[in-house]
């Protein structure tokens, strides 16, 4: 072997516009810091301080990683990393049966003694192993049974199915794999940490996860939690969770992994005695959206660390009508008749041309064997598709005392109200309008009122009502009840809100998490109240959202 070129004396290479290695010699013998071409892989080949250990430059990545276990990590042994000492990695033997130890970096490049600092391949070809029973081509994933093993088969779950390379050379002691560690299909669409039985946190929501061409295990009814890992799929359709209790056994450090096979496929937990994280988790949602939920102990309650969702502010803007007080809704509204009476040729509910864009509403003042309510007038749909003599029936057959109906349509202008079939019963109606953002569900973290008095006032209100198809009352000769307001101002401040004539106010709440399914007849109305004329100069009132 040479260089063609003439040293200079001081025996330097000197300043050297280029280097030539002689090619097509063989490996030269070992020396630590020696380089050479290597005329197999066509590159420059690095000897280091391991005789055995030979690195071709541009086609392998090593780690300079220590064995701190009790026995010999041998040459083709997949390893993760454990810790350090002095600025080194120390490695132990990787298995894909748990998730602290399938965090596989790399395989062994030849035998790792016990203490002994060795070489770990991250990306390149690993030599003299024994690859005899698996053709070139295969790909190759992290054993679940064996440490440090590799399979030609993918484990499956509960396990981590996590490609560690790929079969290059066939033999019994001189096979070759080319390392390239990833990827894994476990798709971690919703994970819930630590599962125990508990009322403290409840899941009654449909999460909407993302595909996995994994082979599934569909669970219908209770789970069972058996093993270190375990995975639930849907695959044919929505998998719904409905035992009580949903989920059994557990114990810390388990995960469960639910997910849907496809994109329009869910993984629904209802009913049941809630589900409780124990000290600390994470509830994850498609590939963004995250909360870390962190168990308070002096207060006995869950409570959000942190989380990722996308916020955003809403609001409106209010003032007395001239020269009157008493109840005003903002960001939607309830017109609520003072009359109770039992439908029969028609009622008139709602004025004549007016755009109330609104849903026509019932409650039962007594129990309904058969009676069937029809509305007849002008709808219009969100895509302001507007339709003259429309109807809608709505079927209260069973309904009892105090049930809620309302039209999945919405009207404006005068709607008609009646018996279509059946007997008649005693009801209260109206028509409503809640905001519900855009039919989407989302949460309330936090509530802003500001604004200035025009009068003075000894008992004003601001109420955040959550419209929803339970919790009404009706009242035979009045208006029905609506269900209670969540917050309110008063409740808060218990004595010091009156306003004061030209002087500002305000109410203010924040760590709130008021969820609101919004695609599901719930909303959002905001209840004005003042008790003399022209209380409220200006007020503006703004809501921190988030979706839910």
């Amino acid at each position: 072997m040479g260089l063609n070129y003439s040293p200079p004396t001081n025996g330097s290479i000197g300043n050297q516009a280029y280097v030539d290695l002689i090619t097509g010699l063989a490996w030269p013998s070992h020396r630590e810091g020696r380089i050479f071409y290597d005329d197999i892989n066509k590159t420059l080949a690095v000897y280091n301080n391991e005789s055995d250990v030979t690195l071709q430059l541009g086609q392998e990545i090593y780690i300079r990683a220590t064995n701190t276990t009790a026995s010999q990590i041998d040459n083709g042994a997949l390893v993760y990393i454990n810790g350090a000492s002095s600025g080194i990695p120390t490695i132990d033997l990787a298995r894909s049966d748990s998730s602290s130890t399938t965090g596989v970096v790399a395989m062994a490049t030849h035998d790792i003694g016990i203490g002994v600092t060795g070489f770990i391949t991250v990306l390149g070809s690993v030599s003299d192993l024994d690859t005899n029973t698996i053709p070139v081509g295969t790909i190759l994933y992290l054993s679940e049974t064996v440490a440090g093993d590799w399979q030609a088969t993918a484990p499956t779950a509960p396990n981590f199915p996590i490609q560690i390379g790929t079969v290059i050379r066939q033999g019994l002691t001189d096979g070759r794999i080319l390392v390239s560690i990833g990827p894994t299909d476990v798709a971690q669409s919703m994970v819930i940490q630590d599962l125990e039985i508990n009322e403290d946190l409840r899941v009654d929501k449909k999460f909407t996860l993302k595909p996995s061409a994994a082979t599934p295990i569909t669970a219908v009814g209770g789970i069972t939690v058996t093993n270190a890992t375990m995975r639930v799929e849907g695959s044919g359709g929505p998998v719904s969770v409905t035992a009580n209790p949903q989920i059994t056994a557990g114990s810390d450090g388990q995960l469960l992994f639910l997910q849907g096979q496809d994109d329009v496929n869910t993984v629904t937990l209802h009913d049941g005695d809630g589900l409780m994280l124990h000290s600390g988790g994470s509830l994850i949602f498609g590939d963004h959206d995250y909360m870390i939920m962190q168990y308070d102990t002096p207060h006995n309650r869950w409570e959000e660390v942190s989380s990722n969702f996308k916020s955003f502010d809403t609001s409106w803007s209010f003032k007395s009508p001239a020269g009157s007080s008493g109840e005003f809704y903002i960001g939607g509204f309830y017109i609520l008749p003072s009359t109770s009476y039992t439908p029969a040729g028609g009622t008139a509910l709602g004025t004549a041309n007016v755009g109330y864009h609104a849903h026509a509403l019932i409650v039962l003042g007594a129990t309904s064997t058969d009676m069937v309510v029809r509305f007849t007038g002008t709808s219009v749909d969100e895509a302001g598709n507007r339709t003259t003599s429309d109807t809608e029936d709505i079927d209260t057959s069973g309904g009892v005392l105090d049930d809620y109906f309302e039209t999945s349509k919405k009207w404006i202008g005068q709607v008609s109200v009646s018996l279509f079939s059946g007997t008649g019963v005693a009801v209260n109606h109206g028509l409503v309008k809640y905001w519900d953002n855009q039919n989407s569900n989302f949460r309330i973290t936090g509530i802003e009122v500001t604004g200035v008095a025009g009068s003075n006032d000894s008992s004003p209100n601001f109420e955040v009502m959550r419209h929803k198809t339970v919790d009404w009352t009706f009242n035979s000769g009045a208006s029905a009840t609506p269900p209670a307001p969540l917050v309110d101002m008063q409740t808060d401040y218990v004595t010091e809100y009156q306003l004061a004539n030209g002087q500002p106010f305000a109410w203010k709440r924040v760590g709130l998490s008021i969820e609101i399914e919004g695609n599901v007849s719930e909303g959002i109305i905001n209840r004005v109240t003042t008790t003399s004329n022209n209380a409220i100069q200006t007020l503006n009132w703004t809501y921190s959202i988030r979706p839910s």
